[in-house]
């Protein structure tokens, strides 16, 4: 990543582009004006400088100037709010050689482009998790055939062999194409692609070899093929054999070479759309053991993201690459909404897959996997004590940056999840989610590559553990709302513990149970159990006030109100039907025929508001 500094006299300019930067992993630093470069930053000179064309005191070209002295590769991005266009802004891109000029506010997309054409793509191979270089061979363990083949055609030419117990096929790859394949598997053979028996082909192979003929040439001469014919078959053949192969277990070995182009028949078919038409229809379970731990990754557009968007929509037309920005998303967000749809989540899988071994995205990795500490409603806590190792002897970054995430982990216990991602009570889903990526980016893998993490290693594991479960709790509305209860039953001296806390998310279970069978008298005993636990709990509130109002010890008429007004700020399983129970006790048939379709439209299995609906005339 980069050293970039902003020079800028407006501070929220300046902290809001520092932090959407920092995001990103480069390194950010300010200042207010022309002095404030020459004092602090001509030492350690950025690469790449943010400068704004109205400041207080010297003109910025005076910053520009001082820094190339320093860095006489420094990329130069001019910024204003004042100038739109016109001699000033030119006379500066002149005498600077600036690689852009942006007019504030404007879209960081825009600028996150400079960046990438500037000094190469913010997360280019150096940063993005990637399957390992096999080099000359190796085993399809870690890395897929589907990857060595994309990277093994970006040169001028090889030749790709895998051997597995499917048999041996080999592929012939030029500039981003395949020009031609063979194999020994039954049947994908020229004479087999084309139907022929082995009396017809055998005469003519004979032939062919007395005089030096290749196959195909003397199938052509016995007229039993053409050239298109032939090229037709191998293209067609190619799309049967290749699916199976892509993430399959083999041996492969790689050689360069090209003295092979003007001997074969040139099938001319594109690489990566063969792969990612192969990987549409291969096992997404197989795809995950490629994948590994970057299946929990943030997912980045990468360098083929725009060149090969119409090839990627048309085999995945449902696909998730509408939903992928220059700043980020993470694969578990993309993933979860489809846990209840299997089929597309495994094609979801299969589509990310096909965009990182096509560069069309890249994934940054987790640091590690969180298995040092377990989560709890407030948080994660560390199964056992944390041993820490000396900071002695560290250069002053890695100690400052170890010392934050001794201090940040240390407080984990203490911290609400709301205070693990940075975010008040009244934070919305984006902003969540903000803050869970702002602590994935800051502690991931390639971020902190070259720290010397030593024992602390262990910690960022708890802090990423943490964050997600913050994140997980808070995403969802009915999570959130328990968890926000949690919060007041601890703040009131209610109790937290653990196993009462699981035994009354049972009893609430049982509650419901019995509330759809109209069994108000039973419910109301175990609604007892729980206002013992937490009386001042608005759930088990209502259902106390419904089974009285049910039995006749409250009346009808203020529950049903009070009832009416406490749901606009809680989710409440059987809420509906419940409000149509007490709407029939009153005499009221249109208000409970209505909270009874209501309650089928919150959940079609509720037997009990479908009868009472059916009852008042109302049809499924």
């Amino acid at each position: 990543m980069a050293r970039i500094l902003i020079l800028d006299d407006e501070p929220k300019f300046s902290t809001s582009l520092q932090g959407l930067l920092e995001g990103l992993g480069h390194e950010v630093s300010l200042a207010k004006s022309v002095p404030d470069v020459l004092e602090s930053h001509l030492e350690a000179p950025p690469e790449l400088l943010i400068c704004d064309l109205v400041l207080p005191g010297p003109e910025p070209m005076a910053a520009v100037t001082a820094l190339r002295a320093k860095a006489a590769d420094l990329v130069v991005i001019a910024v204003s709010g004042f100038f739109d266009e016109g001699p000033g802004v030119a006379r500066f891109m002149e005498q600077s050689g600036a690689a852009g000029f942006l007019h504030k506010p404007f879209d960081f997309d825009v600028l996150l482009e400079l960046l990438r054409k500037s000094l190469g793509h913010p997360t280019d191979e150096a940063q993005g998790s990637r399957e390992p270089d096999l080099g000359a061979q190796g085993s399809l363990t870690e890395t897929s055939l589907a990857t060595v083949l994309v990277r093994a055609a970006a040169g001028f030419g090889s030749v790709v062999t895998v051997s597995s117990d499917r048999g041996m096929s080999r592929f012939f790859l030029s500039q981003g194409r395949l020009c031609f394949w063979q194999s020994n598997r039954p049947g994908a053979n020229l004479p087999g692609l084309l139907g022929l028996t082995e009396d017809q082909v055998r005469p003519v192979a004979k032939r062919g070899r007395l005089l030096g003929r290749s196959l195909l040439a003397s199938l052509q001469a016995a007229g039993l093929t053409t050239e298109p014919m032939a090229k037709s078959a191998w293209r067609q053949g190619i799309e049967r054999l290749l699916p199976p192969l892509l993430v399959a277990p083999g041996e492969v070995e790689i050689r360069e070479s090209a003295d092979w182009l003007d001997f074969v028949p040139d099938l001319d078919l594109d690489v990566s759309e063969l792969i990612i038409k192969g990987l549409r229809q291969v096992d997404p379970k197989t795809v995950q053991n490629y994948l590994g731990q970057r299946i929990h990754g943030l997912l980045l557009p990468g360098d083929r993201f725009e060149e090969l968007s119409t090839v990627q929509r048309r085999i995945f037309p449902r696909g998730l690459r509408s939903k992928l920005s220059k700043t980020g998303i993470l694969i578990d967000e993309l993933l979860q909404p489809l846990w209840s749809d299997p089929r597309r989540r495994e094609e979801a899988i299969a589509e990310i897959y096909a965009l990182l071994v096509t560069d069309q995205a890249i994934v940054l990795e987790r640091a590690s996997e969180p298995d040092v500490g377990i989560a709890t409603g407030m948080g994660v806590i560390a199964e056992r004590e944390h041993q820490h190792d000396n900071l002695t002897g560290l250069d002053p970054e890695t100690r400052e940056i170890r010392e934050g995430i001794r201090e940040f982990a240390m407080a984990l216990p203490t911290m609400t999840h709301y205070q693990v991602l940075g975010v008040d009570k009244t934070a919305e889903k984006q902003a969540i989610q903000d803050g869970f990526r702002a602590i994935f980016v800051r502690y991931h893998a390639d971020r902190l590559r070259d720290v010397d993490l030593g024992s602390d290693q262990e910690l960022v594991a708890q802090i990423q553990a943490a964050a997600g479960v913050a994140r997980d709790a808070l995403i969802d509305p009915d999570k959130r709302k328990e968890y926000d209860a949690q919060i007041e039953r601890k703040a009131s001296g209610a109790s937290s513990d653990v196993e009462a806390l699981l035994a009354t998310d049972g009893t609430m279970r049982r509650v419901e149970r019995l509330l759809a069978e109209s069994r108000y008298k039973q419910a109301r005993r175990l609604v007892d159990e729980l206002l013992e636990v937490n009386p001042a709990d608005p759930r088990f509130q209502i259902f106390d006030q419904f089974c009285a109002a049910m039995g006749g010890e409250m009346d009808a008429e203020d529950v049903y109100e009070t009832v009416k007004e406490r749901l606009e700020d809680l989710v409440l399983v059987g809420s509906e039907r419940m409000l149509g129970e007490l709407a029939l006790r009153l005499g009221r048939d249109e208000a409970a025929k209505r909270h009874f379709r209501a309650a089928l439209e919150q959940n079609r299995s509720d037997h009990a508001a479908a009868r009472n609906y059916r009852r008042l005339g109302g049809k499924i």
